[in-house]
Order: structure tokens, then C-alpha cells, then sequence
């Protein structure tokens, strides 16, 4: 008669097991830092909601860029429950004194929503909805809230940037 293999292997060791939970914890940071560090809020004090919601939608359907070319840009407004969807595709020729010339693109998935601040104030919250690292989507989403910020008659030049990433996007 044979003994019925077991579920799991064996370990060998202690410091195999040591090892093993050592990664499976690091793959687990990764992916809450993949998951949390991707979403970016503004209160817009003293804002009407429905200002804030114009805004919004004019802020996605019509981007504006210095450095970059729009190849793609769908946008999905949802009035009901006030989300924007932004599917974004973007291009440039990078060309400098003592560089190689190179094209670079850039993809977006964001999804905005309107929401109400503890205050009572507006708040859009922006989330990346790509799985690439967060940091490659922060650029964007400040551009997005500073584009709202500037259609709104705001300061986009004043980082309003907190420890916690919420900013407060009244003008001063």
C-alpha cells in the first residue's frame, strides 16, 4: 500500500521556509503598492457640485498638451452616478542636444468621480485603473485635476498636494 501524497510538499528547512514567506510577503507589498498609490483627490471649496461636474467632463473630452500629441482620447461620461471613464493614448518625438531622437508613448485608463467631501464641498477622486507602476500615473492625474482646476479660473500652478494626496482645489 502506498501513502497518499501529500497536499503540499514538505519544507525542507527553516530557513527555506524563512525564504519562501520572506517573498511571498514582498509580492504582497507590491501588489498594495500596485493597488493603493494610484489615486488622487481634490476638494474644490466653495464650488458648486455642477461646476465641478462641467469641469470635469471638459477637462477629459478636451486635453491640452504641450509636449505630448493626443492619438486617443475616448471618454465616457456617466451623468447618474457623475464618473468619468478616460481611455487616453498619447505620443512625442523626444529630440535633444546629445540625445539619439526616440519616440515615446504613453497610455492612460483613468476613471474620475464626483463626490461629496466630508465638508460638504465637491471632491473629485481620480484612480488609475492601469496596472502599471502608480508613479507613471500621478503626472496625469495632477495634469487632469490642474486642466479642472484652470477651467474653473484656479491656480493649476499651486501645488495643493497633501501628506495624505488629497488636494484642495479652491482658488485662492
Amino acid at each position: 500500500m502506498h501513502a497518499a501524497p501529500d497536499a503540499l510538499p514538505a519544507i525542507a528547512s527553516p530557513r527555506r521556509a524563512a525564504a519562501l514567506a520572506a517573498r511571498a510577503l514582498g509580492a504582497a507589498a507590491v501588489v498594495l503598492a500596485l493597488a493603493a498609490c494610484t489615486t488622487r483627490s481634490a476638494i474644490y471649496e466653495g464650488r458648486a457640485a455642477d461646476t465641478v461636474w462641467v469641469a470635469m467632463k471638459a477637462a477629459a473630452e478636451n486635453p491640452r498638451y504641450d509636449d505630448w500629441h493626443v492619438i486617443q482620447n475616448d471618454v465616457y461620461a456617466d451623468e447618474a452616478i457623475r464618473q468619468v471613464h478616460i481611455y487616453r493614448r498619447l505620443r512625442r518625438d523626444v529630440v535633444g542636444p546629445g540625445v539619439q531622437p526616440f519616440r515615446q508613448d504613453a497610455e492612460y485608463r483613468l476613471r474620475a468621480s464626483l463626490g461629496e467631501a466630508k465638508s460638504g464641498d465637491p471632491e473629485v477622486t481620480v484612480v488609475s485603473r492601469d496596472s502599471a507602476i502608480p508613479a507613471h500615473a500621478w503626472s496625469e492625474i495632477e495634469r487632469y485635476l490642474d486642466e479642472i482646476d484652470e477651467l474653473m479660473g484656479g491656480d493649476p500652478t499651486i501645488d495643493r498636494i497633501s501628506p495624505t494626496g488629497s488636494r484642495s482645489g479652491a482658488a485662492e
